[in-house]
C-alpha cells in the first residue's frame, strides 16, 4: 500500500472510531439540520428503517442521530413487545447489508426535518442510490407519506403498485399487515387524523382509510394540516 493510501485509510479508520465512540444520541433540531442535503457516516442500523449516523458539520457541531428513513415503512422487528417476524427480520437485514459501518452517506431532507422522538427525518442515499426507494421497489416496505414530506411520494407509490402486481416481498404474503396498520391495531388508534388520494386528491376521516389504495394514501397528522390542491370529500 502506498504512503497516501496509508494516511486515507488511517484518516478514515479515526473518523469511524470518533463516530462509533459518540454513543450518547442527539436530538434532532431544525437549526442543524437546516440544509437541503447533509453528509453524513454511518454508525449502525437499528431495523429495517432506522439508521444512526454520525454528522460533522465543522464549527455548527457534531453527533450521532438516528435517521428515520422517511415516506417508507418496514415492517416492525419489535414494538410493544411483539414483532412481524420474517418480514422485518428481512428488511432489517437488507438495511444492515447496506448501510454498513463507516459508510458515507447523504441525507435529503424534506420540509419537515425532525420528528416527535427527536429523529431526523431523511432520504438516506449511497453512492447515488436511494436506499428508501430500493426498500419499497423490493417489497420491503410500504410508502408512509405523512404531509408535509411529500418530495417521493409519487414515486414511491408507484414502486409499490408495481409491488404488489408482481408480488415481491411481504406483499406476497396475505398474513402480512401493512406495518402502520399493524401498530395502529396494537395501539387501538392511528397516528394520523385524515388520509388523502395522491391520484384523485381527495381527502376523508381516518376511518374512511380503505377508500383509498394502500399506494395511493397520504396521511395528515391533522386535518387542520390539508391544503389545496387536496380537497376533503363529504
Amino acid at each position: 500500500m502506498t504512503i497516501p493510501s496509508l494516511i486515507h485509510a488511517a484518516g478514515a479508520l479515526a473518523l469511524t472510531l470518533v463516530a462509533t465512540e459518540a454513543k450518547a444520541v442527539s436530538k434532532c433540531t431544525p437549526e442543524f439540520f437546516n440544509q437541503k442535503r447533509v453528509s453524513a457516516q454511518v454508525v449502525t442500523t437499528r431495523d429495517g428503517d432506522t439508521v444512526e449516523v454520525y454528522v460533522d458539520r465543522g464549527s455548527h457541531g457534531a453527533g450521532r442521530f438516528a435517521v428515520r428513513l422517511l415516506s417508507v415503512d418496514t415492517p416492525e422487528s419489535y414494538y410493544r413487545g411483539y414483532s412481524q417476524g420474517k418480514w422485518a427480520n428481512q428488511a432489517k437485514y437488507y438495511l444492515a447489508k447496506a448501510l454498513q459501518a463507516g459508510d458515507q452517506v447523504v441525507l435529503e431532507l424534506d420540509r419537515e426535518r425532525c420528528d416527535y422522538y427527536g429523529r431526523v427525518l431523511a432520504y438516506v442515499h449511497k453512492d447515488g442510490k436511494d436506499i428508501n426507494r430500493a426498500l419499497v421497489e423490493k417489497g420491503l416496505a410500504a410508502n408512509y407519506c405523512m404531509a408535509p414530506n411529500l418530495a417521493h411520494c409519487h414515486e414511491y407509490a408507484d414502486l409499490v403498485s408495481n409491488a404488489r402486481f408482481y408480488k415481491r416481498g411481504f406483499w406476497k404474503d396475505s398474513t402480512v399487515k401493512v406495518p402502520y396498520m399493524w401498530r395502529a391495531s396494537l395501539r387501538g388508534s392511528s397516528p394520523a387524523s385524515c388520509v388523502g388520494d395522491l391520484k384523485t386528491q381527495e381527502v376523508y376521516g381516518i376511518d374512511q382509510l380503505k377508500k383509498v389504495r394502500v399506494e395511493n394514501r397520504i396521511f395528515f397528522s391533522s386535518c387542520h394540516d390539508v391544503r389545496a390542491p387536496y380537497r376533503f370529500v363529504m
